[in-house]
């Protein structure tokens, strides 16, 4: 094998992300010298629907001018609700994520779901879709990454998340949908970076290697699952993995030579060429067998065949603009009707709610309500917008009072469609003033301090919504009182937000079910 074939075969091996609307030169650079076979698109390329399929189409003829033997991989993470880079009023619909959608339980309802967000997907060029495993979304990866985020405290954004669990424990528990999964046919799996010190244990791996690192993880998928298509690490820039010693171009090669088929560094060019150029000296040196690398290679040529297709089919050339268009317009006609009637059948109740807190009657006093609401906070880039379009909240002598995520402000403007509001910002380091003035009250989680220390009057009709992890309301002190209702939406998305106004005003029954187990404020 020549240095130059061997160089094409690693770049089949990473899967990355670059900033801009349009092909940068770092893009055009990984692409065109350094050969990597993947690209996935960030929140930060998506301007609207026609650009993001301009923008497409254009990587793919970069990839076929540098002599590409098949099209790109383009990828995206399209979980839906907050997860959701190819989501906005401009290109792709907003529908529920996945702990909204179960709490419709129906699965019928799921599978039309996953169907519209595929044919939107395709219709962009987009064939890789980092989601929850559905039938219906082109080329699809395992977004819950193995062995799954559940049983852990820890966001791998920040930190390396450990589950303290034996592979007895694991296969009870956290494994059975991967099982279920791969006899259904999933063409991908993501492996996380969590530790599992217990698997490891015994095999010469240290205790803390984050999975996404373990060949004790690859021969698992291999040999006990029976897993044949292709490995994906989850993106290398976390902490969890970027924080060890080498950092990401290190990680890299520890990963390839665990087993994995595809690494994914999302950011920073320096990152990624620097971890390409590692794998082409591990392979050279014999860190990185050839073999292996030719067996990851077929394993992403076989799915690049079944999902990205020829390069007659990704660059047909005449394009019909006026066509695409339509079609499109056709896709949003249906979708988005269909995502206003998912996220109707969302809102749930987390414990029985009293006449005299819902529904909230109009306003026919004057009196405002208060809506209280969280600071927001950086979440992790998979969920933050790095432009998040905040918007700001002033004193009536002009000053800065406090700032509101623009979710939360969509919340507000639902609210004040019905009744007068005013809405406060909150923050643990500075709570708000006392409530004592108001009748009616809603608070949004998270962060909400204990309702005894509030001031709250007495018979005051009070709202805790829970617009995340229903486990939030657990951690509210007085949260099962008289005149208290408790209420999920199980995201922060306008859309979620205006399903579970109509319901606290009664235009709308909370007929969803919380879909977790543990939730001791619901049971």
């Amino acid at each position: 094998m020549s240095t130059q074939e061997l160089k094409s075969l690693i770049g089949q091996c990473f899967i990355v992300g670059f900033h801009g609307h349009e092909p940068s030169p770092d893009i055009r650079t990984l692409i065109a010298d350094y050969h990597v076979g993947g690209v996935i698109l960030m929140k930060r390329n998506v301007q609207d629907a026609y650009q993001t399929r301009t923008l497409v189409h254009a990587l793919q003829q970069i990839a076929h001018d540098a002599g590409h033997a098949r099209p790109l991989l383009i990828g995206i993470d399209q979980e839906n609700g907050l997860v959701s880079a190819f989501s906005s009023p401009t290109a792709a619909t907003q529908f529920p994520g996945a702990m909204a959608i179960a709490a419709a339980a129906d699965p019928a309802l799921t599978r039309t779901v996953a169907e519209a967000t595929g044919a939107e997907l395709r219709h962009a060029g987009i064939n890789w879709a980092s989601a929850p495993w559905s039938h219906h979304i082109p080329c699809r990866c395992l977004r819950q990454a193995l062995p799954g985020h559940g049983d852990t405290h820890t966001d791998s954004h920040h930190a390396l998340p450990i589950i303290p669990k034996p592979l007895s424990a694991l296969s009870a528990c956290e494994l059975i949908p991967f099982r279920t999964l791969i006899t259904s046919g999933i063409p991908s799996i993501m492996t996380a970076h969590i530790a599992l010190p217990q698997l490891h244990a015994g095999v010469g791996e240290d205790a803390d290697v984050p999975a996404s690192l373990s060949a004790r993880v690859t021969r698992l998928l291999r040999g006990e699952l029976g897993f044949g298509g292709v490995v994906v690490t989850d993106c290398l820039e976390m902490a969890a993995v970027a924080a060890l010693p080498g950092g990401v171009p290190l990680g890299a090669e520890r990963a390839l030579a665990a087993g994995t088929d595809v690494v994914m560094i999302c950011h920073t060019f320096s990152y990624q060429r620097d971890a390409v150029q590692r794998a082409w000296g591990a392979a050279a040196e014999g860190r990185l067998q050839k073999e292996d690398l030719e067996a990851s290679a077929r394993r992403v040529g076989a799915m690049k065949d079944q999902y990205a297709g020829t390069w007659a089919n990704v660059l047909s050339s005449p394009f019909d603009e006026g066509a695409w268009r339509t079609q499109w317009a056709t896709l949003k006609s249906q979708n988005t009707p269909l995502s206003t009637s998912a996220y109707a059948r969302t809102p749930a109740l987390l414990f029985p709610a009293p006449a005299s807190a819902l529904p909230i009657p109009p306003s026919t006093s004057g009196m405002p309500l208060l809506l209280l609401t969280p600071h927001p906070q950086r979440i992790n880039p998979a969920v933050d917008s790095e432009e998040p379009g905040d918007g700001t909240l002033l004193t009536p002598a002009g000053t800065l009072r406090n700032t509101a995520g623009a979710a939360f402000l969509a919340l507000a403007e639902s609210v004040r469609a019905r009744h007068s509001c005013t809405h406060v910002v909150y923050s643990p380091s500075s709570p708000p003033p006392s409530l004592a003035s108001y009748t009616t009250i809603i608070i949004a989680l998270p962060h909400c301090p204990a309702l005894c220390a509030l001031h709250i009057r007495p018979n005051a009709r009070v709202v805790i919504l829970s617009t995340c992890a229903p486990y939030d309301l657990a951690d509210v002190p007085g949260v099962r009182r008289e005149g208290v209702a408790g209420i999920a939406c199980f995201e922060f998305t306008p859309p979620a937000f205006e399903a579970v106004v109509r319901v606290l005003f009664g235009e709308a029954q909370a007929g969803g079910r919380v879909p977790v187990k543990g939730c001791e404020v619901c049971e």
